[in-house]
């Protein structure tokens, strides 16, 4: 659980990185640990279908292997796991395999969500498709309409209409609301 757990880290830094590093944004420097921490939670969080998913998977890494010596005599899941109904350690087995089934899943989703969603904003930022739905109310009276690609617990990171580049801005002491349109 807890390799697990530091391979989620690492892979919710890894999202991060891919996705900022596209517009020249080191995320690393503007983040703290706590967003570290929280992120790869906070990304399996953000989408139902994902949510669902991931808990699926993990059950199946808990529960299949403890009923696999009782499966093991199944012609489907012998094929399945290529198991024969004489082996063993049918259990350690099949919870090899579908750790690697899991960790191939975690590291595509990660890894094709932050190449995948940076490539997306970046190339409706070059064909000015973007929509500037969002709205950031300073605590010195100033508002500006802008489209917010991602925050954490100190900054946070958008497009102004009046520049084509990403923007950063601490929260605390700078920014008195924020509304966002999904």
């Amino acid at each position: 659980m807890y390799l697990g757990y530091v391979l989620l880290v690492i892979l919710g830094i890894i999202n991060e990185t891919l996705f900022y590093s596209q517009f020249g944004v080191n995320i690393l420097e503007y983040s703290d640990i706590l967003d570290v921490l929280l992120s790869p939670v906070s990304k399996l969080t953000s989408n139902k279908v994902l949510l669902i998913l991931s808990v699926l998977i993990i059950l199946l890494v808990i529960v299949i292997p403890k009923k696999a010596n009782t499966l093991k005599n199944k012609k489907w899941f012998a094929s399945f796991f290529r198991i024969k109904p004489s082996e063993e350690d049918a259990e350690r087995r099949v919870l090899n395999g579908l750790t690697v089934f899991a960790l191939i899943f975690f590291i595509g989703v990660f890894v094709g969500a932050g190449l995948g969603k940076g490539s997306k904003l970046k190339t409706r930022m070059e064909s000015g498709e973007v929509e500037y739905n969002d709205q950031i109310n300073f605590i010195d009276g100033q508002s500006l309409n802008v489209e917010v690609i991602g925050k954490n617990s100190s900054y946070i990171f958008y497009l102004n209409e009046d520049h084509g580049e990403i923007k950063i801005s601490p929260i605390n002491g700078t920014v008195k609301s924020l509304s966002i349109n999904e």
